[in-house]
C-alpha cells in the first residue's frame, strides 16, 4: 500500500495506491493502481512514476522509471 506517510518528508493526502512486483526469470513486472491525487502526475526524474532505492525513511536515487497509464493523470 502506498500513502503520503511513506513520502520523505511525509505529506498529508487522501491519495492511496497499491503495487505488486513479480519477477519471472529475468523479467520484472510491476503493476499497480492509484486514486485521489490532488493534481495530475508530472514527470519527476524523467517519468511520472519511478522507484527509488533507499532504506525506509530516507530519500534515494531513482533506479527504475515506470510507464504510467492514466486518462486523467490523477487515477490509474
Amino acid at each position: 500500500t502506498l500513502s503520503g506517510s511513506q513520502e520523505v518528508p511525509a505529506v498529508e493526502t487522501t491519495a492511496t495506491g497499491t503495487g505488486t512486483a513479480t519477477l519471472t526469470g529475468s523479467t520484472l513486472m510491476i503493476t499497480g493502481e492509484f486514486v485521489g491525487l490532488s493534481s495530475p502526475l508530472t514527470p519527476v526524474a524523467g517519468t511520472p512514476g519511478h522507484v527509488h532505492q533507499a532504506p525506509a525513511g530516507a530519500n534515494g536515487d531513482v533506479i527504475l522509471p515506470l510507464t504510467v497509464m492514466s486518462e486523467d493523470g490523477v487515477s490509474g
